[in-house]
């Protein structure tokens, strides 16, 4: 016959083992739960392309261009206009490049005495880079143009990119 200190260590270890599967099992579920949240909760935006694609830059294999989209939140039923930018490596090199934003609203520059505006790219041989409406997109790619009937009331009225190889 076993001692009742020999039972109770027995049933201790029971216990701890099986709230270590409950809590593992907690742990599961919670994840399970949470990401198939996310995934439930993030919207897809409708793009609608406003204007062609323009090229701004074309030099030594290095294209950079920009076209204007509509970008619809049916969720939140908000307009916003973007430029998105395309930068695409033609050449069979690796390219490195750095571009400063100039971004002008309502004719003020309001990124040039900003650092943050300063963007490195490195574009693989044959590379294609192109911002998207989706909230992920990258804001190296993205620029902000206006809100349609929106709070926000102002408008890009110019942008330059200062781009330099390296």
């Amino acid at each position: 016959m076993k001692s009742t200190q020999q039972i109770f260590n027995f049933t201790r270890q029971l216990n701890l083992n099986l709230k270590n599967y409950t809590m593992r099992n907690l742990i599961v579920l919670s994840l399970t739960l949470l990401l198939s949240s996310m995934s439930a909760f993030s919207q897809k935006l409708i793009t609608t392309v406003i204007s062609p694609a323009k090229v701004f830059y074309n030099e030594g294999g290095i294209t950079i261009s920009a076209k204007e989209v509509n970008c619809f939140d049916p969720k939140r039923n908000e307009n916003m206009v973007y430029q998105l930018l395309i930068l695409e490596n033609k050449s069979d090199a690796i390219i490195n490049l750095k571009a400063k934003q100039e971004l002008y609203y309502d004719n003020v520059c309001v990124t040039c005495p900003n650092d943050e505006y300063n963007f490195t790219y490195q574009l693989d041989p044959k590379e294609k880079l192109e911002g998207t409406c989706d909230l992920d997109s990258h804001e190296s790619v993205k620029i902000w143009d206006h809100q349609v009937n929106g709070q926000y009331k102002q408008i890009l009225t110019d942008y330059k990119l200062q781009v330099v190889r390296f």
